[in-house]
C-alpha cells in the first residue's frame, strides 16, 4: 500500500554537533544527533539521515519536507541537495531571507545566526513572554527576546568544552577534566 508522506525533518547544524527531529505534525515522533563535519557532500549526508531514520523504524519516503539552520555555511547547500535528490522533499534553509514573524532590533539583522533566532523564535512560542534563550553548545548564546516578541540581541561566549581546553591547556597543573555532575556539591 502507498505511504502519504507526511513526516518534517528539522535539523539544526551546529559546529559539533547536528540535532535531528522527525515530525509527524506537530508530534516529534523520533531525534538523534550526529557529528557535523563541514566537508561532507550531500551523498554522504544522504546515507547518515537515510540510516538515521531506518534505524528508528521511519521510512525516508514519507519525509515531504525539511527546515535547515546551519552555523556551517557549506552544508547548507549539501543540505538542500540531500533533500532534493535523496528523499524527493522540499528544503527550507532558514536564512536572512527566511520570514520568522519576529522583528530583529539589531543595527544589522543579516548578522544573526540562524541557529540563534530560531532559538529566539522557539523560546517566545513556547513562553508568549518576554524571556532568554540559552544554548549550551561550542559556544554558549544568550539571546533576548522582548514581551513583544523582538529579537533584542544577544552575547556569545566559549562553550564549556572550549572553555576546559582552554584552561587545562594554558594552565601548568590543571588537568583536563570530564563534564559530568558531581556526587555532592562541595
Amino acid at each position: 500500500l502507498p505511504q502519504s508522506r507526511a513526516m518534517l525533518l528539522a535539523v539544526d547544524v551546529g559546529n559539533t554537533q547536528t540535532h535531528v527531529g522527525a515530525f509527524e505534525g506537530a508530534d516529534l515522533v523520533a531525534d538523534w544527533r550526529l557529528s557535523t563535519r563541514g566537508y561532507l557532500t550531500a551523498d554522504e549526508l544522504a546515507l547518515a539521515m537515510v540510516g538515521s531514520l531506518r534505524f528508528r523504524k521511519l521510512d525516508p519516503a514519507t519525509v515531504d519536507a525539511a527546515i535547515v539552520s546551519t552555523v556551517v555555511p557549506r552544508l547548507g547547500p549539501e543540505y538542500i541537495r540531500l533533500c532534493e535528490r535523496h528523499l524527493g522533499a522540499e528544503c527550507l534553509l532558514v536564512g536572512p531571507s527566511v520570514k520568522t514573524g519576529m522583528p530583529i532590533r539589531i543595527d544589522n539583522p543579516r548578522e544573526l545566526g540562524s541557529d540563534r533566532l530560531v532559538n529566539a523564535v522557539a523560546a517566545f512560542d513556547r513562553f508568549g513572554a518576554a524571556c532568554l534563550s540559552v544554548d549550551f553548545g561550542t559556544s554558549i548564546n544568550i539571546d533576548a527576546v522582548s514581551a513583544a516578541g523582538e529579537y533584542l540581541g544577544g552575547a556569545i561566549g566559549p562553550g564549556l568544552e572550549v572553555s576546559i581546553e582552554a584552561l587545562a591547556g594554558r594552565t601548568a597543573k590543571l588537568p583536563r577534566i570530564e563534564i559530568a555532575a558531581p556526587e555532592v556539591a562541595i
